[in-house]
């Protein structure tokens, strides 16, 4: 038994409380209750704002920190999530990409090249990772998995097996970039399905901090483009 979903995405938590409840012979004895992180609420709350831009400017206008129309704002929220779910089941019966197309396994750039992550490269993105934790905690703050300096090896190794596996199954893109020689990953591309109308897929990327300082953030980034 959850909070209702629409009020959490109307009040823009994305947690919920699970109650586990014990019956013995039809009484309730015990009554415990977890906490049950749901990031879709704040996937379906973003998409929301971006796509539906009339919902947060008209019934969920905020005066003073309230909202003006609270109930008008449920339904509407309630609206957006409906859409925001058709979207997302619309997506899961495409391919992302066409059976034909094969993504590319090495891609040489004057400067760097790009190799889709793998179990081979753990050693070298563990460390461009770990040498960086800092610098990148300001483009990912909103996980709560990444980024951090406590993670071993195996923990390193085993991310790189499930990218791999879901490169494979063709559901991500996420590419290593490194230096020509392939000795020192330089950052990562990653390119994904994204739910926003129009498009089929995101791409995102970083670069380490030494990467970052010396500027190669920008050429990175105007490849990608």
């Amino acid at each position: 038994m959850q909070d209702d979903p629409v009020v959490a995405l109307e009040t823009g938590f994305n947690v919920t409380d699970t109650f586990h409840i014990a019956f013995a012979k039809g009484v309730i004895v015990d009554v415990q209750t977890s906490p049950d992180d749901q990031p879709i609420y704040y996937e379906a709350k973003k998409w929301v704002e971006e796509n539906l831009p009339q919902v947060m400017q008209g019934p969920c206008k905020r005066e003073e920190g309230f909202r003006v129309t609270p109930r008008d704002c449920a339904r509407a929220m309630t609206d957006g999530y409906r859409q925001f779910m058709d979207v997302m089941k619309a997506e899961e019966t495409h391919a992302f990409i066409p059976d034909e197309f094969e993504p590319p396994v090495l891609v040489e750039v004057d400067g760097f090249i790009l190799i889709p992550l793998g179990p081979a490269l753990a050693e070298i993105d563990h460390a461009a990772y770990l040498s960086s934790i800092e610098h990148l905690q300001e483009p990912f703050t909103r996980s709560e998995s990444c980024p951090h300096a406590d993670i071993d090896d195996e923990a390193a190794l085993q991310d790189t097996i499930n990218e791999e596996a879901r490169f494979n199954a063709r559901e991500s893109f996420d590419y290593a970039v490194l230096t020509p020689d392939g000795e020192r990953e330089r950052g990562c591309v990653y390119v994904r399905p994204t739910l926003k109308p129009g498009f089929d897929a995101e791409v995102s990327l970083w670069v380490t901090k030494a990467e970052f300082d010396a500027g190669f953030d920008e050429k990175l980034y105007a490849w990608t483009v």
